[in-house]
């Protein structure tokens, strides 16, 4: 019954919020420029891709055939954002990302995690794919579809009261646009957690300890890990995931977000 509530709650929002999307997420602008329309300028830093970007047109499409429109933010607050140039290491293990965590990241992370906003998880993976594409191999796709795109596990507890898993979402949108295979079953997380944003370093460090495990090792699986969640802070979170995927015989990882706020230096 609590997984059926928790659906149907995660439904309703996602409807309501398909009739509360014509205006920007920021700046409360009503959307006016047409699909496909470039902004007037793009600011030097941003990759050659953001041209592309923006003459797409972006849907989440639902069971049922329902569709949802992906436009969350005007072109004017997509270029708030922060794209990053580096990569940057958890310990041995590269962690990517098309953003630097900025408040305008923020928003649409906690509207995507909070407030039904699915529609916004096929932008952000569109990012997310062609930054994992650029470090991976910007030539050759082969390279890529040797990938398993492994989303970092919510408690049952907390995906019934949400209805989803955010980073699921991104994960599975991600594995779609670049055709790699996906498993939402491969981590499990066994323990449920507090929030990790009200913790410290080492309150992150101790939440997460033995949270996440490894449910089934199916035999075709590859080694090949890219590790998927909506944000990397400290990296308590992705390092417990890492530790554990270790200890299961996956050796080769990769970390990818939609932000990160891990800088060269760590």
């Amino acid at each position: 019954m609590g997984r059926v509530l928790g659906v149907l709650r995660s439904f309703l929002s996602f409807v309501i919020s398909s009739f509360f999307t014509n205006e920007c997420l920021v700046c409360h602008i009503p959307f006016y420029e047409p699909d496909g329309v470039l902004p007037v300028s793009i600011r030097e830093g941003w990759p050659e891709w953001t041209v592309i970007f923006f003459q797409n047109r972006f849907s989440f499409n639902m069971p049922g055939g329902l569709s949802l429109p992906g436009k969350v933010l005007c072109n004017d607050c997509w270029l708030k954002l922060q794209p990053v140039s580096d990569y940057t290491f958890l310990d041995d293990i590269p962690v990517i990302a098309p953003f630097r965590t900025n408040e305008t990241l923020l928003k649409v992370i906690r509207y995507l995690k909070f407030s039904g906003g699915i529609s916004v998880a096929k932008p952000l993976s569109w990012w997310m794919a062609k930054t994992l594409k650029d470090y991976v191999s910007p030539c050759d796709s082969a390279l890529l579809v040797q990938k398993l795109i492994v989303p970092v596990p919510l408690h049952n507890s907390r995906r019934r009261e949400r209805g989803y898993n955010q980073a699921s979402l991104l994960a599975s949108c991600v594995s779609a646009e670049l055709g790699c295979r996906f498993s939402a079953d491969l981590l499990v997380r066994v323990r449920n957690t507090k929030s990790q944003s009200s913790l410290d370093a080492d309150g992150r460090r101790e939440n997460v300890l033995k949270a996440f495990n490894v449910l089934e090792i199916n035999e075709f699986y590859t080694k090949d890990i890219v590790l998927v969640d909506d944000l990397v802070t400290t990296g308590e979170t992705v390092r417990e995931c890492i530790r554990i995927l270790k200890k299961k015989g996956f050796s080769n990882i990769i970390v990818l977000s939609a932000g990160k706020s891990l800088s060269a230096a760590d």
